[in-house]
């Protein structure tokens, strides 16, 4: 008995130590459980908000497609709605050009098709140097200059009324921007504030 008692002495000390010890692991397994407590906490709002961005991907690329195909519907109404008279002089102001194109619009389409604006563009040719460097110089249209020689008309179904717009001058004077009578009425010229680019190329007579 008293070996055994002495076996119990010697071996309590290091029974204690045990204990200690197995209490800071315990505490160190609390403290790696807590972390990972929160490390999925993390995870899971991450993925949430990942979910989030995804559907505003999404959405927005839906808009960016939506707004990409109307501005494409617009830009094709546009060029449709457009006619290009090329091979006008700089400056000059033909009325046999202006009734050139005048006439088969206001003759020839149905007047519900000509309820909205078509802008007649006047292109002269100029010369410009060629790709290669030394190249010769050949005509090209020039529509940079459509403010000095260009015209646009409005035609407003079913009174047919020709608007002919002048710049600052038709808005400076609204008695000055219109002139009913038909489409064969004497217009103003005016600056052209339309589109510089059209499907028709249409030869000046």
């Amino acid at each position: 008995m008293a070996a055994i008692h002495d076996l119990k002495g010697s071996l309590e000390p290091q029974l204690d130590a045990v204990a200690v010890g197995v209490g800071l692991l315990r505490a160190d397994l609390q403290k790696v459980s807590d972390k990972v407590s929160t490390a999925e906490t993390d995870i899971a709002c991450l993925q949430s908000k990942s979910k989030t961005l995804d559907e505003q991907v999404r959405f927005f690329t839906t808009e960016h497609e939506g707004i990409a195909a109307c501005l494409e519907d617009q830009k094709v109404q546009a060029q449709r709605k457009n006619i290009r008279v090329v091979g006008v002089l700089k400056g000059a102001k033909d009325p046999s050009v202006e009734l050139f194109v005048e006439t088969p619009i206001t003759d020839h389409l149905c007047p519900r098709r000509l309820s909205s604006f078509f802008m007649v563009e006047w292109v002269h040719r100029a010369p410009v140097p060629h790709l290669r460097p030394g190249g010769p110089r050949g005509p090209s249209l020039h529509a940079s200059l459509i403010s000095e020689i260009g015209m646009t008309w409005h035609f407003a179904a079913p009174e047919k009324t020709w608007e002919w717009l002048e710049g600052s001058k038709a808005a400076a004077h609204p008695d000055l921007r219109q002139e009913k009578g038909g489409p064969t009425s004497r217009k103003k010229t005016a600056s052209q504030t339309g589109r510089q680019e059209g499907p028709t190329d249409v030869p000046a007579p």
